[in-house]
């Protein structure tokens, strides 16, 4: 997909001049507001302050944006429930997913087990991976329901609330997206079965962390499929856009080019451009879906592995960018052209885009933070991600129990979708919304509203879908 900037007034939430983009970077644009009050600009992609300015004054803004995602982090073990002996809790965390000696055979009621990250910070969470089934049999121990406590202070049961609930349907890895809430300690509790031993396997978290984008990557040809004389593939990293001496027509059963950098690095990359239109014509040749692959060590079939498989729009003369769902590292990159499947294949340029990678995100204490790590205050968070495709989270906390009711209203005031309208516990809590209204019809994009009442506290945030 490609990568929007939009900008937008934080303190009445109203348009100013829209800046939008298709690459990461630096980048400039101008807005004016007479409104009243000194105003926050905002981008609304990640919610970073811009600027904060002054009305009816013209202000340059200037910001060099990050870009987020999630990484695994490793945990340690901090108390648990009881085990058998050689199955206990840190076989959950060991990497071992076969055998006794990957199986924690656990007891007690509760069942459970506190987790740190191993280095000691506070994180926000992105999502957790649970598997069950070692191969050893004795299904019926299999974990099939559970929920995750989290902990910002310490671990005495007070200290933990309740954030996600989750099954698991057979012994196989699953996957279950996390509120992005901060958490020092993580505890996994076992609710079903509930009573005897307890089996799992593995499990990883991932936190949100963020990379610095950086200028596209220089990068030399390798090897490749053939090439008609004069389009070789070379043509794919020579900056020329136009005409056949820009234009790579590739053959092959798939066509495919391997590609390293030029300084012979390893480097962290996170996106690919490719241009297919160099003006010659011939669009039935133009490239529509592609691969990537990325190799640390050598060029052989085997040290590749796949990290992207793309379908490309038929844009004139454009390049179009494709972000990988994470940064990886590589000092070989292999396109492949998947479609069209037979005869000549046709593409005009080819980019490969560097990353600093980031640290973690560390989660502060807030001024008022409760000793007990529920919140002190009723208040909705921005939604993640925003803009976004096809769905959006949004986070909200309560102090106490109460009635809360969320609801999406379109730009013309009315509403689309009820998200949230019940009695829900005191903590910190997310909703999901999927783009689509009370009857499941798929909403056009647009701008959206989304409204938090709790008590006598409402709440209005704005989203913005794009397809």
């Amino acid at each position: 997909e490609d990568f929007h900037l939009f900008c937008l007034w934080e303190n009445d939430g109203e348009f100013g001049t829209v800046a939008e983009t298709d690459s990461p970077g630096v980048y400039q644009t101008t807005l004016r507001t007479t409104h009243a009050g000194t105003k926050t600009l905002r981008a609304v992609v990640w919610g970073a302050v811009i600027q904060t300015t002054t009305p009816g004054t013209v202000t340059p803004c200037e910001v060099e944006f990050l870009e987020p995602y999630s990484v695994e982090m490793p945990l340690t073990l901090v108390e648990h429930s009881d085990a058998w002996p050689g199955e206990d809790w840190d076989n959950l965390i060991d990497g071992d997913v076969t055998g006794w000696d990957g199986t924690v055979t656990a007891e007690g009621n509760p069942c459970y087990a506190v987790l740190a990250f191993a280095d000691g910070g506070t994180h926000y969470l992105a999502d957790l991976q649970l598997k069950t089934d070692t191969g050893v049999g004795y299904e019926k121990r299999w974990v099939r329901k559970f929920h995750l406590d989290v902990s910002t202070t310490g671990t005495d049961s007070a200290d933990f609330h309740t954030i996600f609930s989750g099954s698991l349907p057979d012994g196989d890895w699953h996957k279950f997206n996390l509120p992005a809430v901060p958490a020092k300690y993580v505890k996994l509790v076992v609710d079903m079965p509930s009573a005897g031993f307890r089996q799992l396997a593995e499990m990883k978290l991932r936190v949100l962390t963020k990379v610095q984008p950086l200028p596209e990557a220089p990068i030399r040809l390798i090897a490749s499929s053939k090439a008609w004389p004069g389009e070789g593939w070379d043509n794919a990293i020579d900056g020329d856009t136009e005409g056949w001496d820009g234009t790579v027509t590739a053959m092959g059963d798939p066509p495919w080019a391997i590609f390293g950098f030029g300084d012979g690095v390893t480097k962290t990359i996170d996106k690919v451009g490719l241009l297919t239109d160099t003006g010659v014509g011939y669009e039935s040749r133009w490239v529509t879906k592609f691969e990537i692959q990325v190799s640390t060590t050598d060029t052989t079939d085997s040290a590749f592995t796949t990290v992207l498989v793309a379908t490309k729009r038929e844009v004139a003369n454009e390049m179009e960018y494709f972000r990988f769902s994470e940064p990886v590292q590589a000092k070989y990159v292999k396109l492949i052209l998947l479609e069209p499947s037979s005869g000549f294949r046709q593409i005009g340029e080819f980019e490969v885009h560097e990353v600093i990678p980031g640290e973690p995100i560390l989660a502060e204490k807030k001024a008022g933070e409760g000793t007990t790590g529920l919140p002190t205050t009723f208040d909705v968070g921005r939604a993640y991600p925003n803009p976004f495709n096809p769905e959006t989270q949004i986070p909200y906390q309560l102090p106490e129990k109460s009635h809360v009711r969320i609801t999406i209203f379109n730009a013309l005031g009315q509403q689309v979708a009820t998200l949230v309208d019940a009695e829900v516990p005191a903590g910190y809590h997310n909703v999901r919304w999927n783009g689509r209204d009370a009857l499941g019809q798929v909403v056009p994009s647009g701008v959206y509203l989304y409204r938090f009442e709790a008590r006598n506290v409402v709440k209005v945030g704005r989203l913005l879908l794009l397809k």
